[in-house]
């Protein structure tokens, strides 16, 4: 006999009579139920299927990391990231963490907070560690000279912490594609003036850290400062200083300047 919780079934019972005719009498209601049905194993599997869904939607994630050491602006930039893209994003204020990260993560693209000359530097150090990976620049200055050595430092990009969210969506699905993206008229014209090395200055020759350098000595920094500045040795400072004068072919910190002012590397 089948039997449910839910729906009552009145039972029939044919009974043999006295001279074996089968009569048709009702015997007394019998009530009894059919099982429940089972609704759990309904919900195990779509709770299955869920995690099945986000696993898969987790292994198509492209995977980002921003390295800025304004934590506000850091979570500005991932909010943004992921509501254009469907992406992991990490965010961390610590180089040297992210560095680790690099090291030990594949990742589609690295956005790299540049807000002191002495972590403009790191975008070859990074390099090493990603080489895969592309790494576009966030900056909060337009600065003309220092785009052209993070290009060649294999930055794939460089745009400003002012820029709109429209134009970082653009600049990450560019960069994203394998090209490279530079923001701003200025700073294009910038990243486009070192197309051959026939049409280059003395200046791009230049290590980062030594432009860093040869900028601080125009603006008149004495070499203590700028080993200050740096955290560098005023040892170090003097060596970088002895390479600028031998690639720009000059002697004299006057000459520096008469230099840079030429060049409008300085206002």
């Amino acid at each position: 006999m089948v039997r449910s919780a839910s729906c009552p079934v009145a039972v029939w019972v044919l009974n043999h009579g006295p001279f074996g005719k089968v009569q048709d009498v009702m015997s007394p209601l019998k009530f009894q139920s059919l099982p429940a049905l089972d609704r759990s194993s309904d919900a195990a599997l779509a709770r299955h299927l869920a995690v099945a869904r986000d696993e898969e939607a987790n292994d198509k994630a492209l995977r980002f990391l921003i390295i800025e050491d304004l934590p506000i602006f850091g979570l500005g930039l991932a909010g943004v990231i992921s509501s254009n893209f469907n992406a992991h994003v990490q965010v961390v204020s610590d180089v040297r963490k992210g560095l680790d990260i690099c090291a030990t993560e594949e990742l589609d693209l690295l956005l790299l907070g540049v807000s002191v000359p002495e972590r403009r530097e790191l975008v070859a150090e990074f390099d090493r560690f990603c080489a895969k990976c592309p790494i576009l620049i966030v900056s909060p200055l337009a600065e003309e000279n220092f785009v052209p050595r993070v290009l060649k430092a294999r930055a794939a990009g460089y745009i400003m912490k002012s820029t709109s969210t429209d134009e970082l969506v653009r600049a990450v699905e560019c960069l994203l594609k394998g090209g490279r993206y530079v923001s701003g008229p200025s700073l294009a014209r910038s990243a486009r003036s070192m197309t051959t090395p026939s049409e280059e200055k003395p200046h791009a020759s230049l290590s980062v850290r030594e432009l860093d350098v040869f900028m601080r000595i125009a603006g008149g920094s004495t070499a203590k400062e700028i080993a200050g500045d740096l955290s560098l040795s005023v040892k170090t400072v003097s060596t970088h200083h002895t390479h600028i004068f031998s690639k720009l072919h000059i002697r004299t910190d006057a000459q520096l300047g008469e230099y840079a002012l030429r060049n409008r590397l300085i206002p």
